[in-house]
């Protein structure tokens, strides 16, 4: 469901959902746009062992996907 949300959102504007230059930047901007992970997802990512000495920084919620995408849809 997550993939086709992404690809409908890229369909209407053309653009990338959430750009990224990396993971970790790519997950930044998921987490501007949806809020910090759950206590789950930050568990599965800290054990997964390509990410075990990076801290993701904690994010205030600033671009939500609705205005993103009022009008547009």
């Amino acid at each position: 469901m997550w993939a086709v949300g992404c690809m409908v959102g890229e369909l209407v504007d053309g653009q990338p959902m959430f750009p990224g230059d990396d993971e970790i930047d790519q997950l930044y901007i998921i987490q501007k746009s949806v809020g910090d992970l759950t206590p789950h997802q930050q568990l599965c990512f800290k054990s997964n062992p390509k990410f075990a000495d990076i801290e993701l920084p904690q994010v205030k919620r600033t671009d939500s996907i609705e205005t993103r995408y009022l009008g547009k849809i």
